[in-house]
Order: structure tokens, then sequence, then C-alpha cells
């Protein structure tokens, strides 16, 4: 449990940061302090512990029932604040008074970050069953990611949202099963941003495939080389652009995995 929920600070972190907008615009999560969580698993042990953020001691936050984890009180804030969950005896460095949970739950937070999966998982006996069960605030299926590589119903994980899940896939020793969170054609045309990192490598490039080949989009995935009809010019696109692409106005892209035909105009719409 500790794991998880340091792992969605960085994953929270990570996919504000590809949102874009202003930072104003967007909560940002207080990086992880791993001394507290390290250092105690009960409630008393871990208030009189003191963090290495130099914040003060460590915060008892409950997840569910007698359980919880020991935070620093830095990351509290985030937890209390953002995520909704309690730490009873959190008291706000700004103000060095204990925080009304109640009250921070109507505050209104610019574009938040979608913590509806992460809670999921207190709703249920089982975590990962709960979490295939539930739905992001967008109406698209939770996944879970599972940790180290297990895939029984008790092993260790973290139940995310789909953008969250593309995130974290490989990364902080979580996989997660690329079935349960590509989203349908429409869906990518709807809410996705724009991928340059691939288009931006081939266009600065003397020969542009060979740049393409060898270039990763934002989420660390190959580059796709789409040829014209005739093999005569092409296009670098993510995957997930290439699978939109792919059979529209004479581009063919291998490897492309289609869920769904969508116009290529849509796709040069989702580019603007």
């Amino acid at each position: 449990m500790k794991f998880l929920l340091v792992s969605l600070f960085a994953i929270v972190a990570s996919v504000s940061a590809l949102r874009g907008g202003p930072v104003k615009e967007t909560p940002r999560l207080t990086p992880p302090d791993a001394s507290c969580f390290k250092k105690a698993n009960t409630v008393d042990v871990c208030e009189q512990e003191a963090s290495s953020d130099g914040t003060g001691n460590c915060v008892w936050c409950q997840t569910k029932g007698d359980d919880g984890i020991c935070i620093s009180r830095a990351n509290a804030r985030d937890v209390v604040e953002i995520m909704r969950i309690p730490c009873p005896n959190y008291t706000d460095p700004r103000e060095d008074s204990i925080v009304d949970v109640a009250a921070t739950r109507t505050t209104a937070l610019p574009t938040p970050p979608d913590f509806s999966c992460f809670h999921s998982m207190w709703d249920g006996e089982n975590a990962k069953i709960t979490c295939g069960e539930s739905r992001a605030k967008d109406d698209s299926p939770c996944v879970w990611c599972s940790a180290g590589g297990g895939d029984h119903d008790d092993a260790a994980g973290a139940c995310l949202s789909n953008d969250e899940a593309i995130m974290v896939n490989g990364k902080y020793g979580l996989t997660c099963p690329s079935m349960d969170y590509l989203y349908p054609a429409e869906d990518v045309i709807r809410t996705g941003i724009p991928d340059v990192n691939c288009f931006k490598a081939a266009w600065v490039a003397d020969d542009a495939e060979t740049a393409c080949g060898g270039s990763k989009d934002a989420s660390g995935n190959d580059c796709v080389w789409c040829r014209t009809s005739g093999d005569v010019a092409g296009v670098c696109l993510s995957r997930p652009e290439s699978s939109m692409a792919d059979g529209q106005f004479g581009l063919t892209c291998p490897g492309s995995e289609l869920l769904e035909r969508v116009s290529f105009e849509k796709f040069m719409t989702m580019q603007q």
C-alpha cells in the first residue's frame, strides 16, 4: 500500500505535466519523501519519527479501516487536499492548524487529477476485482496495473485511469495490460494531446525515415514511419496516431492496430 501511494505521486505529476497549460492551472504534487514510510507502519511509531524533508514529524493517513501509511507533512498536504484521504493529525505547515478535511472536499481545484480509480480500491475486499468493475471520471474503465509482474488476485498493484496507466506501464515496477487502457479512436480524437515528438524528429532530419525509426514519442514508445502512395514521401507519427492515419489519404503505417476507423480530417484536427 505504501508503494502504491508513493508511485501515484510520481504518476500524477507526470500525467499533469503532459496535460500542458499554465502551471497555475494544474495542481502539482510534492515529490515523495521516502523516509517516513520506510520507518513506520503504525500510527504511534509514525508520528514520533521526523521526516527528512524538514517539515516536522511524519503524519499517519488512514487508507481503509485501521490500515494506513506514514508520510511526510508535505506529502500529507497533497493526500488531504487533492487525493481526499484523511490524515487525522495532519497540521498545515502554512497555518499550523488542524486541517478540516470536510472543508477541503468543497474546495474547487482547477483541472484536478483523476483519483476516482485510485479511490475505488478501498470500496471492496479485493482491490483488483473492484478496480476492474470501476470507471474513471471520463467513463473509461479503470486499469489494474500489477506490481512486480504478479497477476494473481491478491498481488500488489495500483488502480489507475487510462491516462495514468499509459504513463506508468513499464515504470515504477508496474505492468498495465494494453487491452484495458487503449481508447477507442474517437476518444483519442476527443481527448488526446497531440504528440509532436515524432513529427519534429523527422522534420529536422536529412533522412526523415531513418530519423523517425530511431526516435521515441512522448510516452517513450517507438515512432512509426507512415509511407505515402508510391513510397515517395511519408510522415513520422506516434503509434496511436499511426493507428488512426493508416489507410487514410494514401498513408500506410506498418504495425498499426486500428481500434476504430477515424477520418483523416479528424486526425488532422487533433494536430491543430
